[in-house]
């Protein structure tokens, strides 16, 4: 990845790569991802600083008005820099949806593979994200899919990934986690064994959600290699991560379009959330606390952006 045939950045030229990271909202900054490339040993710890960054201002409830930490957490992934995992499961450990609110959709599109490539062969990294019960639950689906992406790979054997999936749903029998079912649903195509039983208990008590997958389906037992082809057909690989973020990492303010029928887009949901119907006693509250982008100009006056100035405070 680092060619260490080139001179090391000069102080000037990585602060001009970071700031053009950290600015370029409506197209992904090619030229200085392909010079990050190029220098990813030295340009490592200035990326997972900007993940740093936005979780500790996504925490902080600032609006984060920028990809740059999305450019680091793809790049960093590309790398498979196992130094970046601690930020980056903090990111992920995000209450409610921020997780979302930092990177839409590629949370479910594409961080199996993302977790894959940063914790390495350290598996127990999944554990930890599974037993926190305030990760978003679609992280932890994500995490699940990590060890799918290690077996696709080679890097796990389907009994090892058998019985650390066997494991994960004992605990989440446990404490009645809904991730039971979605562990079932990543189990299926290699196998639940002498599981049935208690798995069949599991469904009569109501533990196991139906819809994510059934008992019918589950008695099935794969007869060839096809309900895993299946599974990792459905898996991001690590080289498509950069290219495929394209189609989910910018959320330019746009005008509203009419479709060819005169109608409006679907109200989103935000703005439903905020204009619910309230009785004749009720009173609708709402969070009228001023909201500023981290790289707008700081209300104090100051002239500086706001996450160099009163941002950076606390």
């Amino acid at each position: 990845m680092t060619n260490t045939d080139l001179e090391p950045l000069s102080e000037e030229r990585l602060d001009s790569m970071i700031d053009q990271l950290v600015n370029s909202i409506d197209e992904i900054p090619e030229a200085e991802c392909d010079l990050a490339r190029q220098h990813a040993a030295q340009v490592t710890p200035f990326l997972i600083k900007l993940i740093d960054d936005a979780t500790r201002d996504a925490r902080q409830g600032l609006v984060i008005d920028d990809n740059a930490h999305c450019y680091a957490t793809y790049l960093l992934a590309e790398f498979e820099a196992a130094e970046a995992w601690p930020v980056v499961r903090d990111m992920l450990s995000l209450p409610g949806e921020l997780v979302f609110d930092l990177f839409g959709d590629a949370v479910t599109e594409h961080f199996s593979q993302i977790i894959a490539s940063l914790i390495g062969s350290q598996f127990d990294c999944v554990d930890e994200l599974l037993a926190n019960d305030d990760v978003n639950l679609f992280v932890r689906w994500s995490a699940i899919d990590a060890l799918a992406c290690k077996l696709r790979d080679g890097l796990i054997t389907p009994e090892a990934y058998r019985d650390r999936l066997a494991r994960y749903f004992q605990k989440a029998l446990e404490r009645h986690d809904e991730i039971a079912g979605y562990i079932l649903l990543r189990m299926r195509p290699v196998g639940v064994g002498a599981m049935l039983p208690e798995i069949e208990k599991a469904y009569t008590k109501g533990i196991i959600d139906p819809d994510i997958i059934s008992l019918e389906e589950l008695s099935e037992s794969p007869a060839d290699e096809k309900p895993l082809g299946e599974l990792f057909h459905q898996l991001c690989t690590r080289e498509q991560l950069l290219s495929e973020f394209a189609c989910f990492a910018f959320y330019a303010d746009e005008e509203p379009a009419f479709d060819a029928a005169g109608s409006l887009p679907p109200l989103p949901l935000d703005w439903i959330d905020e204009t619910e119907e309230v009785g004749d006693n009720e009173t609708t509250i709402r969070n009228l606390d001023l909201k500023v982008g981290r790289n707008e100009k700081c209300p104090c006056g100051s002239g500086k952006k706001y996450k160099k100035c009163c941002g950076s405070r606390g």
